[in-house]
C-alpha cells in the first residue's frame, strides 16, 4: 500500500509538469493586464502594418485590430486562434474578427503556441457578397526569453 500512495503522488507531480491532462495555465489576473504590451494591427489600403508581428509564447499582449481602409475588412486569424488564452476581461474574439471603416477592438490574449501563422484580411465590397481581395501578414509567436 506504501508504493501505491507513492506511485499516485508521483503520477499527479508528472501530469502537472507535462500537462498531460490539456488543462492550461490559469490566464493573468486582471490588474496584470494594463503592463501587457499593446501591438496594434492596422490595415489600410491593401496592406496590414505591420505585415510581421512577433510575440513571445507564455507573454501576455493587448492585440488591438483596427480597420483603416474605407471599407468593411475582417481579420482571420486561422490557425492562431486555437492557441490563444484570451483574458475574460475582454469580449471573446472569434477566429474572423468583422471591421466597419474605421472602427477597431482590442483583445488580450496569452499565445500558448511556438509557430508562425498567417493573419489574413479580406476586403469586402460593400453591397457585394463577394471579396475584393485579400491581404495577408505573418504572426510569430517566438520562444519565451528567460
Amino acid at each position: 500500500m506504501k508504493w501505491a500512495g507513492i506511485l499516485t503522488g508521483w503520477l499527479v507531480v508528472l501530469l502537472t509538469m507535462t500537462d498531460c491532462a490539456g488543462a492550461r495555465p490559469p490566464t493573468l489576473p486582471n490588474t496584470a493586464w494594463a503592463t501587457a504590451p499593446i501591438v496594434p494591427i492596422v490595415v489600410m489600403g491593401a496592406a496590414i502594418q505591420p505585415s510581421l508581428i512577433k510575440l513571445r509564447d507564455d507573454v501576455p499582449v493587448r492585440l488591438v485590430f483596427r480597420n483603416m481602409s474605407g471599407t468593411p475588412d475582417s481579420f482571420i486569424l486561422g490557425d492562431f486562434y486555437p492557441t490563444l488564452d484570451i483574458s475574460q476581461d475582454t469580449r471573446q474574439p472569434r477566429s474572423v474578427i468583422k471591421l466597419d471603416p474605421g472602427e477597431s477592438r482590442e483583445f488580450d490574449v496569452v499565445p500558448r503556441q511556438i509557430g508562425h501563422y498567417a493573419l489574413i484580411t479580406t476586403l469586402s465590397i460593400v453591397g457585394r457578397a463577394d471579396w475584393a481581395g485579400t491581404q495577408q501578414g505573418v504572426i510569430d509567436v517566438l520562444p519565451r526569453v528567460p
